[in-house]
């Protein structure tokens, strides 16, 4: 067993687990400085350290340095300001390599050891003098990490068609896959201007209500199917998933009608 504690470096950032050993007081939003890719970070707790097992998260588990005090609070903002300042020069320099690359972030590290860039492209960048230009620019170490739309639209957040926070800083963690296959389950126009969210792909409330639809669409006879109901056999032309009905249709051409059933209403024929 582990003591860990989950936290982030940014609020829309990634979740990282570190060890609470020794920390086991703290309480979400407390503000602490961990080590983190070869140079300190200041991070807040997502929520109160706690014990498990678990082999993924356990495994080779960084220990949180100390509890951040005011004055790292002022460095912390310092850095953030620097940042900001950073990412128009940042972005100069790749218009003058000409890379086909859109740049998301500048973070410098906590302790201004080095300094992270965040960009998008479609297609392998050989960003490597784009690198020395920059370290020589900045005088500091330099990582570049190239991320996902879904990961750009969880940095900046955002609301969805729904009108509210999108799900992925709500609800879902950093590793949720998204398939067309749970749209098609869930009986959703596959029309890209329904099912894909602010970041251009797939939603990801498409994977959060997957399994229960999928529970749903299991109790269900298929499409096609003959059924037995009180009016007598017919054939499953549609599933309506959240009322856990299917649509029966009898007869054919001028005779042809059709009869919503709850799934207890139907034996298959």
């Amino acid at each position: 067993m582990a003591i860990v504690c989950e936290v982030k470096f940014s609020p829309n950032g990634r979740t990282f687990f570190y060890d609470a050993t020794g920390f086991e007081e703290l309480r979400k939003g407390d503000e602490i400085i961990v080590e983190h890719s070869d140079s300190n970070e200041f991070a807040t707790v997502l929520k109160k350290p706690y014990e498990t097992k678990d082999e993924k998260i356990v495994s080779n588990l960084e220990k949180i340095k100390r509890v951040a005090s005011p004055q790292d609070v002022e460095t912390k903002q310092k850095w953030q300001e620097k940042s900001k300042n950073a990412f128009p020069k940042v972005l100069d320099a790749i218009k003058k390599f000409e890379l086909s690359m859109k740049l998301v972030e500048v973070r410098y590290s906590f302790d201004g050891s080095k300094i992270f860039i965040n960009y998008i492209a479609e297609n392998r960048v050989d960003f490597r003098e784009l690198v020395k230009y920059l370290a020589s620019i900045f005088k500091t170490r330099v990582e570049l990490r190239q991320i996902s739309q879904r990961e750009e639209a969880k940095m900046f957040g955002g609301c969805g068609i729904c009108g509210k926070e999108l799900c992925c800083l709500k609800y879902l963690n950093d590793n949720t896959q998204v398939s067309i296959k749970m749209a098609k389950a869930q009986n959703l126009a596959l029309n890209p201007s329904k099912i894909n969210g602010v970041c251009g792909k797939l939603m990801c409330c498409l994977s959060f209500e997957a399994k229960d639809y999928q529970e749903v669409l299991d109790k269900m006879p298929p499409l096609g199917k003959v059924v037995k109901t009180e009016k007598g056999e017919g054939v499953v032309v549609y599933h309506d998933l959240l009322n856990e009905k299917v649509t029966v249709k009898f007869g054919d051409g001028d005779d042809e009608k059709t009869e919503d059933f709850l799934l207890t209403e139907i034996k298959e024929g």
